[in-house]
């Protein structure tokens, strides 16, 4: 072994023990923000069958995800194949992509900075920058937040098929087509975890236009155009292949019904959202430097405050940063390829969060994963310059404290801003203390709250929550009527329940939610017909509603309507074939009518997704007993004894005989 790659091991072991030094205290938090809607309480991931589903419309249902991300569900699967249901899985497997994620970029700058620079130490840079990036605290929402882990895994092959790419202009001949293939496969990879990996073919021109080695050959007039050109076509290949799959093929199918309702340009037009983007790419740049108040919501801040004029003051003092740090970029192209390189390499990652399409949330630290190692470089590139152009001793050492610092500074935040991701009640709280005008803060809080039981302090946080974000300033606002709808109806004040649910909708007509927690709460009052009304509306506005189909089942079963009941029934399993209760109240629906094979069939396949059910064995073992099949009742009626069902003594009288 060389000692070249000695010192590269030794920098990815570095590199290692540093990622799992600053999460290390995140292993014990639990699922919080969106793991709660694509990871905790998924069945779907507990079985490797249904990757089938994955180019199909039942993976927006099943997963939870409302943007076709295969690659990042298939880890989740992973997940569960390791832990089952507990996060600690899902969170060190995070730790270990940032990891990798970390490695394959210290990897691709090895590449990266001699073709800019040969001047500069390139193992000293690259592991510099790549330490930066691996602690730096603004990683803390991708790493510490499951379902961010697309951010991670988009970086991460980015990361890859740079390197890859590099490796190409190093090779002559067929041995670059393995290389070149590997690239644009992880360019495709990188795409199917986020579509923010898109503009990587960006810094691949980036870098054909400053890479040292092949200018001279580029500007031949010999060379032909074709081949100068011909290695882009396969990424242009994959991006018209992505954007088939993610805008044709793929869509989430409740995008045309308004689910996204309420989302649109800040202060309602483009003008001004990129006026208010110039805003928030401030603040993304002090967040690199000095981040401190880190918060999950940074966009409560910026939608209700908006900016209409170019002539504003924020405005005129953002525009000016952002210029002068361009003028320094073109400036620094001629002479110092490598400062240019890791600024345009911000900007271009920013890109598909600037607000050109409208988000729904408009700032978010995890969007500064990818772009964070343009000031990572930048940030290794003063440090280490400093260390080899000081005079002295004295400069150097001084150099190489403040290296140390600096990395010492971004661990401990990171370590400390790991713990207010340990549950919701933390993160929630903590949001609130850091953005008092959240009203995400407020109402995701009160879900916790709803969730233990504690339905006033709920009711208290949603009407804070709804007095935030007026229903004229944007309509996600219904989420938290339909909430507050839902905590009413838990301590029985179904009139405001009621209204609430009303309001939602009139709000935003196309909120499905609103209309299936209405049902419930006109099934509860005893207002079927209504019920089924409000079930029905559901179903119209998602056709893949299936806890509506089971409700409308529950609705029609008990008005008698048997027909439509088994109907409402079929149309949930056909949705989520894993629907337990829905086979096991389908069971008594055919039991009712005395269709007892179709009943025992039911029955037993709740048993077969749920082996607890103790209700689905307990039926089942008085099916059996009318049907004279002894053994078997008893076999069930004893299971469900032991799941801890209390059985009827007349049945268990009964079955004596027969033991």
């Amino acid at each position: 072994m060389t000692k070249s790659q000695k010192t590269n091991i030794a920098a990815i072991i570095l590199i290692a023990l540093l990622g799992l030094a600053v999460y290390a205290n995140s292993l014990g938090n639990g699922f919080v923000y969106d793991d709660e809607f694509v990871i905790e309480n998924k069945p779907f991931l507990s079985s490797w069958s249904n990757l089938r589903y994955f180019f199909s419309p039942r993976y927006f249902a099943d997963s939870g995800e409302t943007t076709h991300r295969p690659l990042v569900t298939l880890t989740y699967f992973l997940d569960y194949s390791l832990g089952g249901p507990n996060p600690f899985a899902y969170h060190l497997n995070n730790i270990i992509f940032h990891i990798l994620s970390g490695i394959l970029c210290y990897c691709f700058l090895l590449y990266l900075i001699p073709a800019l620079d040969k001047k500069l130490p390139p193992k000293s840079l690259a592991l510099l920058a790549t330490l930066l990036f691996i602690c730096h605290p603004i990683q803390t929402e991708a790493v510490d937040g499951i379902a961010f882990r697309e951010d991670i895994l988009a970086a991460l092959f980015c990361f890859a098929s740079l390197f890859f790419y590099l490796k190409t202009k190093l090779i002559s001949g067929r041995k670059k087509l393995p290389f070149y293939i590997l690239s644009v496969l992880c360019y495709f990879f990188a795409l199917l975890s986020k579509e923010s990996a898109l503009p990587l073919i960006l810094i691949i021109l980036l870098i054909d236009l400053c890479y040292q080695k092949d200018t001279q050959r580029i500007r031949d007039p010999a060379y032909p155009f074709f081949i100068k050109f011909v290695h882009y076509f396969g990424y242009i290949g994959i991006i018209c292949l992505y954007l088939f799959i993610r805008f044709i093929w793929m869509v989430y199918p409740l995008a045309p019904l308004g689910a996204g309702k309420g989302v649109g340009y800040l202060g309602g037009s483009l003008y001004t959202a990129l006026l208010t983007t110039s805003r928030i790419f401030v603040s993304y740049l002090g967040l690199f430097l000095f981040p401190l108040r880190l918060t999950v919501d940074h966009f409560s801040k910026y939608i209700l405050d908006p900016s209409y004029s170019f002539l504003e003051p924020r405005v005129l003092f953002s525009l000016l940063i952002l210029g002068l740090i361009f003028v320094f970029i073109i400036r620094s192209f001629r002479y110092q390829k490598i400062l240019a390189f890791s600024g345009l390499w911000i900007f271009i990652f920013l890109l598909p969060v600037s607000n050109i399409l409208p988000l729904n949330q408009a700032m978010a630290e995890r969007y500064l994963y990818l772009p964070s190692i343009g000031f990572c470089l930048f940030l290794a590139l003063v440090l280490v310059r400093f260390f080899y152009l000081s005079p002295n001793r004295f400069m150097r050492n001084t150099a190489i404290v403040s290296i140390i610092l600096i990395l010492f500074l971004y661990s401990l935040r990171t370590i400390t801003r790991n713990r207010d991701w340990k549950d919701s009640f933390v993160l929630w709280s903590n949001t609130i203390e850091t953005s008092p005008n959240s009203w995400k803060a407020h109402n995701n809080l009160g879900i916790a709250y709803a969730a233990i039981g504690k339905t006033g302090e709920a009711i208290a946080l949603y009407n804070r929550a709804i007095e935030i974000n007026p229903e004229e300033v944007t309509g996600v606002v219904t989420e938290v009527y339909s909430n507050l709808g839902a905590a009413y109806a838990a301590i029985g004040k179904h009139d405001q329940a009621i209204a609430s649910y009303n309001r939602a909708i009139e709000i935003n007509p196309d909120y499905a939610e609103a209309y299936y927690n209405l049902g419930n709460t006109y099934n509860t009052i005893g207002k079927t017909e209504q019920a089924i009304a409000s079930y029905n509306r559901a179903i119209e506005i998602d056709s893949r509603f299936a806890e509506a189909y089971y409700n409308l089942g529950t609705t029609y079963t008990a008005v008698g309507k048997t027909e439509q009941a088994i109907a409402s029934y079929d149309r949930a399993i056909e949705i989520d074939p894993d629907y337990a209760e829905a086979y096991y109240n389908l069971g008594k629906t055919y039991s009712a009518i005395s269709k007892v094979e179709e009943a025992i069939a039911s029955y037993n396949r709740a048993i077969k997704i749920d082996p607890n059910y103790a209700k689905a064995h307990i039926n089942l073992a008085v099916t059996y007993y009318d049907e004279k099949q002894y053994s078997l009742a008893i076999h069930h009626c004893d299971r469900a004894v032991e799941l801890g069902h209390r059985v009827h003594p007349e049945f268990l009288k009964a079955l004596e005989p027969f033991r």
